[in-house]
């Protein structure tokens, strides 16, 4: 179930643009983690691999939601 905390970090993560690819990838990650963190002061993440992996799982889970009610695919 997607809570508002899931779709507020797929919305950050989102407003930012492309999410890179090769180089680039840890620091907007981190970037990510860090924003994050200091909003969220009850459940903060680690390392940047925690908030990217967090952010993959809510993805698939809206992508799911869309496809699941005829929307875009």
């Amino acid at each position: 179930m997607l809570k508002e905390k899931h779709l507020h970090l797929f919305r950050m993560v989102q407003q930012r643009g492309a999410i890179p690819s090769g180089k680039g990838t840890v620091a907007f990650w981190e970037s990510i983690r860090k924003e994050w963190n200091s909003l969220h002061k009850q459940h903060t993440y680690e390392t940047w691999k925690g908030v990217k992996l967090a952010y993959e799982r809510i993805k698939t889970q809206v992508e799911r939601r869309i496809k699941n009610k005829g929307g875009p695919q």
